[in-house]
């Protein structure tokens, strides 16, 4: 089980430490255009696992150091560049040119159906 950031407690479906916690996506930066696996609606909760690394394509919650602005994106390597990347191409692709803090990876999302 984990807590989401308003308190209750989220049964994880997936394998996760007692570190991880769950945050519900707001906005549609992270919804990808028709016919992607990979999306995260509005509403949808992830669940972000603080003790792995991120590696090229991880979804991430990241923060620039120093700032109290966090953000989830997909986390891209191009050579020895990194981005943070939204999956609605409708939003610019965040170049990582100051130091930023991963604060955890997404292990995965919990989707509400909506009738």
């Amino acid at each position: 089980a984990i807590i989401d950031e308003d308190g209750p407690v989220i049964a994880s479906p997936f394998k996760c430490s007692e570190d991880a916690y769950a945050l519900e996506v707001c906005g549609d930066s992270m919804t990808a255009s028709h016919g992607s696996l990979d999306s995260f609606q509005e509403g949808s909760i992830i669940v972000i696992e603080p003790n792995i690394e991120a590696r090229n394509k991880s979804f991430v919650v990241a923060r620039i150091k120093g700032s109290d602005d966090v953000t989830f994106k997909q986390l891209v390597f191009d050579g020895s560049k990194k981005f943070l990347r939204p999956l609605n191409p409708q939003y610019p692709i965040i170049p990582i040119d100051q130091p930023i803090e991963i604060c955890g990876v997404v292990l995965g999302k919990i989707q509400k159906i909506t009738t």
